[in-house]
């Protein structure tokens, strides 16, 4: 390897980092924690702290494949395939690797096939679907069961000489969450990568179920008496009875979350917030709630039955921040059916409302930090 060789390769690295960091910015950024290197490894490899890349392999590359090269080997420090493949077979693996990894860049690339150096990028899962929807170790799992051959982009052997391993894992996880954060406005995190984040698991600082179980009686309760519909077995009676209706099973119905986007709320506090509402939907066996955000208006205005059908969801903000603005799009909007409660995600940095604006609607307000007490409603804080 002469020296204006290796001046040239690396020239030709920075260019292609310069041209991530202008036009996918995730990458971008999440790439300069990694230092480049050459080295006569056939083709790119990476330890978590380097990227090693033999100078013949890179010389060969067009530019917008040493990009998705790039890209590659940054996924798979980000999804710490690095170090979760220990234990497997390293063959499998290292396809099951690529095939989420590589799908991945294919979505965000919006293309369903590409070719490296003439040759298509394995993609897909055994079961033909692509690999973005699943885990390494899940379509580890299908390979055993149906082996598929195919030869993998890089090189993966530097993975098992890979040592201090957890902390690794860890300044990658904290890298990751703080850049999804800056992103997640925008929704240009990749698709494995947020499903990564969620499996990393942001662990609710909240049993919900307590919470909602001991938030106003209407909210949750172990029985619920309508008088709208009394029971048929006493109305021969010169009075009504109200229905007696056992709840089954955890269920809550029609509660309204309004998180709070305004400028006060950094990307940190938002992931919280919204990882929160994902918590409580979660931990019950039955929900079914509104989702809305709100600054100095309330914007907009989602329906959802479970955690998946909040996954498109984007924060919608960013201005001042107003609690008025939610009772008074409540009374314009929903008085003809009014939610059981209304869940506020909040900071608490903004001038309450009379308490009579709320209609009689159960609010929890929950705050982020512990600097703040609502004056009225219920509240418990997230610190």
């Amino acid at each position: 390897m002469q020296n204006v060789n290796a001046s040239m390769i690396l020239a030709k690295l920075t260019k292609a980092r310069s041209r991530l960091l202008m036009k996918e910015p995730f990458y971008g950024n999440l790439l300069m924690g990694l230092k480049f290197a050459l080295a006569p490894c056939g083709t790119a490899c990476t330890d978590m702290k380097r990227i090693l890349f033999d100078p013949e392999f890179v010389n060969g590359l067009e530019m917008e494949e040493l990009v998705f090269l790039l890209k590659h080997e940054l996924l798979h420090c980000v999804l710490l395939h690095c170090t979760r493949g220990k234990g497997y077979d390293h063959q499998l693996y290292n396809i099951a690797a690529d095939i989420v990894v590589n799908s991945n860049i294919l979505k965000t690339m919006g293309v369903t096939e590409y070719e490296l150096l003439g040759e298509k990028v394995m993609h897909r899962a055994p079961d033909g679907k692509e690999g973005y929807l699943y885990t390494a170790e899940q379509v580890y799992k299908m390979l055993l069961e149906e082996p598929q051959e195919g030869d993998t982009i890089d090189n993966h052997d530097i993975w098992n000489c890979i040592t201090a391993g957890e902390y690794l894992e860890k300044e990658w996880e904290k890298s990751t969450q703080a850049e999804a954060g800056r992103f997640a406005e925008s929704g240009n995190v990749p698709p494995g990568v947020r499903e990564f984040l969620d499996h990393l698991g942001y662990e609710s600082q909240m049993d919900w179920k307590a919470v909602l179980r001991n938030f106003i009686h209407l909210i949750k309760s172990e029985y619920d008496y309508l008088f709208s519909q009394p029971d048929r077995r006493f109305t021969d009676q010169e009075f009504i009875l109200p229905s007696f209706c056992e709840c089954e099973g955890e269920g809550i119905e029609n509660i309204w979350f309004v998180a709070d986007t305004s400028g006060s709320i950094d990307n940190e506090r938002l992931c919280i917030i919204y990882e929160e509402v994902k918590s409580c939907v979660r931990q019950f066996d039955r929900f079914s709630g509104k989702l809305s955000f709100f600054d100095t208006k309330v914007h907009g205005i989602t329906e959802f039955e479970n955690v998946e059908d909040l996954k498109s969801v984007r924060p919608i903000g960013g201005g001042g921040t107003s609690f008025r603005c939610i009772f008074e799009y409540m009374k314009e909007t929903m008085i003809h059916n009014l939610p059981t409660g209304v869940i506020i995600l909040t900071d608490g940095f903004a001038r309450y409302p009379e308490e009579t604006q709320a209609l009689g609607v159960p609010v929890l307000w929950v705050i982020v930090g512990e600097n703040n007490e609502a004056p009225w409603g219920e509240t418990v804080h997230i610190l």
